[in-house]
């Protein structure tokens, strides 16, 4: 398989379906990355114009979550969002779960 051919060698996983506008904290469900070299968090933020994402990891895929360290993330962690805007963060750390977390408020 060619390495240009995403389609057959990426996993989507939707861990986030909706998030509250309003000042809340939401958090998508563990991701296992074993066996992948890297992963990207996409948000389109549709409505939302007041908030911040970021990736969190943990080796266990229950408990532990913290903020992934600068040098192990692509992008920039917590931008602000833009209404209809899409961001994307890409994580290539060591860890072997990683959580999106987005964070709102009015």
């Amino acid at each position: 398989m060619s390495s240009k051919d995403l389609k057959n060698n990426i996993n989507v996983e939707p861990t986030i379906t909706a998030v509250t506008v309003g000042a809340a904290t939401t958090t998508g469900d563990p991701i296992d990355v074993k066996g992948y070299e890297g992963v990207t968090v996409e948000l389109t933020s549709g409505l939302l114009s007041v908030g911040t994402l970021a990736i969190h990891e943990s080796d266990a895929s229950g408990s532990g979550f913290a903020a992934a360290a600068a040098g192990d993330v692509i992008g920039t962690q917590l931008s602000s969002l833009v209404i209809d805007d899409v961001i994307t963060l890409g994580y290539i750390g060591e860890k072997r779960y990683v959580k999106a977390v987005v964070v709102t408020s009015t």
